[in-house]
């Protein structure tokens, strides 16, 4: 099977510097908004997370940004992954994980409810759902075999 998605026209090399051209960008248009401090200062004013679900959110949003370089390389050399190594990737570089602990940073989870094995299944089936939902976009004669 082809890759359905074209090849990124970039490097895993360039990949950090386009991040960084787009938050100065960004940063330029609406520096109150979008810098990093004015973000966790709304956030600690509004939210009061306690340091236990920072940690968290921390701990999964570099594990997000950790994982981004891979997807590019994958992309660059047009590897295409195996059912479960794409979704064990997929689940770091879709932004679920750190997504879930902002949502739920007002609610002071406990640790126990967190890692409860009922919670974590829950979060993976969700997690699973976005990333089958996403593919489910592709046009499916992109992903038919031409030979």
């Amino acid at each position: 099977m082809e890759n359905p998605l074209p090849t990124r026209p970039f490097s895993v090399e360039s990949f950090a510097g386009m991040c960084s051209g787009l938050l100065g960008r960004l940063l330029a248009l609406r520096p109150s908004i979008c810098s990093p401090h004015s973000f966790w200062k709304n956030v600690l004013a509004n939210c009061k997370p306690p340091p236990v679900m920072i940690e968290r959110y921390l701990m999964n949003f570099y594990k997000y940004m950790d994982s981004l370089p891979e997807e590019s390389r994958d992309r660059e050399t047009d590897r295409l992954r195996n059912t479960e190594e794409h979704f064990a990737l997929r689940r770091l570089t879709g932004g679920l994980m750190p997504s879930f602990d902002f949502i739920v940073m007002p609610y002071n989870l406990p640790d126990e409810a967190e890692n409860h094995p009922i919670i974590a299944r829950m979060k993976l089936a969700v997690g699973d759902l976005v990333i089958t939902a996403n593919v489910s976009l592709v046009p499916l004669h992109q992903c038919v075999d031409r030979y």
